[in-house]
């Protein structure tokens, strides 16, 4: 496979992720936000229980998180602060302009958040990774579960 067949299956992934979270959810993402989704797939690639085709999909989709990344610190400017960076005068942070952290789920469709919460969770639930790699999925599983709970409260 060429390096250009590779760039065409990152940009078709990263299309998928924009499509399924959108721009809102990506500029809420802090530097540590990204490096944890990212680090969500190498894990998964790197785990011993893990087939070839798993390691090349968690590579992929690893790869177009990282163009997301990318994608929203040039749009920007900056990711979002950590929840710690409230605590440093705004002069001092090295992004300084971020004003306002915009809720995940405001102006979310709630129908996309629950599908989306749906399908993660099937996800985990259809592999056939051994214990171990559903275990290292539980965290991001509840970020989800807390996600939703927000959209939910928004309609309600």
């Amino acid at each position: 496979m060429s390096r250009e067949d590779i760039f065409q299956e990152i940009m078709k992934e990263r299309d998928y992720q924009d499509t399924n979270w959108g721009d809102e959810f990506d500029t809420a993402n802090t530097v540590n936000d990204w490096i944890s989704y990212v680090n969500i797939y190498m894990s998964r690639a790197a785990a011993m229980e893990a087939t070839l085709g798993t390691q090349r999909t968690s590579l992929l989709k690893a790869a177009a998180l990282l163009v997301a990344a990318l994608e929203t610190f040039d749009k920007n400017g900056e990711f979002a602060p950590r929840h710690y960076e409230w605590l440093v005068p705004s002069s001092e942070r090295p992004m300084g302009t971020y004003k306002n952290m915009p809720s995940v789920t405001k102006n979310m469709d709630t129908a996309k958040v629950i599908e989306a919460a749906r399908q993660a969770v099937l996800d985990v639930l259809n592999t056939d990774s051994k214990p171990t790699i559903v275990m290292q999925e539980i965290p991001q599983l509840v970020t989800l579960l807390r996600v939703l709970h927000r959209a939910l409260k928004q309609t309600n």
